[in-house]
């Protein structure tokens, strides 16, 4: 497996079926078709998002990925308490 370091990275905003989706935009010389899907590592290692898309932009290889965290905010399971999101105990 292959990790590149991304040293800095912007964030975009864009709503997408009534939620703020949160993409991570960064530069990635190394990657190709068929890393959508592909997890982006944060810091300690943990998932924190997944590559969506890659592009050229300026003559630079761009790679575009959704973040996790507005998407497991959303998560409800089943013993979830309705009112507030928390599981009930």
């Amino acid at each position: 497996m292959l990790v590149n370091h991304v040293p800095a990275f912007t964030v975009e905003v864009r709503e997408r079926q009534g939620l703020d989706e949160e993409l991570v935009v960064f530069d990635a010389p190394y990657s190709e078709g068929g890393h959508s899907g592909g997890p982006i590592f944060g810091e300690g290692g943990g998932v924190v998002g997944v590559v969506i898309q890659n592009y050229l932009e300026n003559g630079t290889l761009k790679a575009r990925g959704t973040s996790l965290a507005p998407l497991i905010a959303e998560l409800r399971f089943p013993d979830d308490d309705a009112a507030t999101g928390q599981p009930r105990r």
